[in-house]
């Protein structure tokens, strides 16, 4: 999940949490180490389909309620305990944001603790192909458009790797359509170019063709006839 989308998910399933509209000023806000996860550790590996244990060391007694909250589920921990589990799906790998929150009974004050866990595939899984959406990109300038990369797997498992380790983009002509590091496009002059993706010795390519406002339009209308 894209920082964007997880920060528009954490927002609704923050608001349902705390059972009560968030406004600025109107709830206290608790120290940041009033709680902290302690394990997983930030920055550590795991693979698909692992079991990933959630735990957390609590300075503040008041804080009792915790909710799990990652881009593949979101946990409520058990009443009075402080650790949790999951596994991870199988189809899921890159870097994964891992959040507690927590509140009092009172829902007067809150924390949070946040940590970053790398996912990589089975190692017993190899990478068979890439995919690429979109394959074509037809725009107008200034436009963008995000690509989606998805590896297929040997254990029939398909896989989001756009933001995956070893992940690049490269694009034939940047003067004509950038790319980020993120896979994002950016149209910036008519023309066409060619957008390379390589991850783990595989690569796949989208078609980008770049024309003014009017250029584009008539060329859509060609095609449906």
């Amino acid at each position: 999940m894209r920082p964007k989308e997880m920060g528009r998910a954490l927002g609704v399933i923050l608001a349902s949490f705390l059972c009560i509209e968030i406004v600025v000023g109107v709830m206290g806000t608790a120290e940041a180490k009033d709680i902290e996860i302690v394990r997983p550790k930030s920055g550590q590996t795991f693979q698909s389909g692992d079991r990933l244990i959630v735990e957390v060391s609590v300075q503040n007694p008041a804080l009792r309620i915790f909710l799990l909250v990652t881009p593949f589920g979101t946990v409520d921990f058990p009443s009075g305990l402080r650790k949790v589990e999951l596994v991870i799906p199988p189809e899921t790998v890159g870097t994964q944001s891992v959040m507690v929150v927590a509140k009092d009974q009172q829902m007067t004050a809150m924390a949070s603790d946040e940590v970053s866990i790398d996912v990589g595939a089975p190692k017993s899984s190899a990478l068979t192909a890439l995919k690429v959406e979109p394959s074509e990109f037809f725009s107008i300038i200034p436009s963008t458009s995000q690509i989606v990369v998805k590896g297929v797997y040997s254990d029939g498992a398909t896989r989001d790797v756009t933001d995956g380790a070893g992940t690049t983009f490269t694009s034939s002509n940047p003067s004509i359509v950038a790319v980020d590091e993120h896979g994002v496009m950016t149209a910036q002059a008519s023309g066409t170019a060619t957008i390379t993706v390589r991850h783990q010795g595989k690569q796949a390519r989208v078609t980008a063709t770049v024309k003014a406002d009017k250029e584009l339009e008539s060329m859509l209308k060609k095609e449906q006839w």
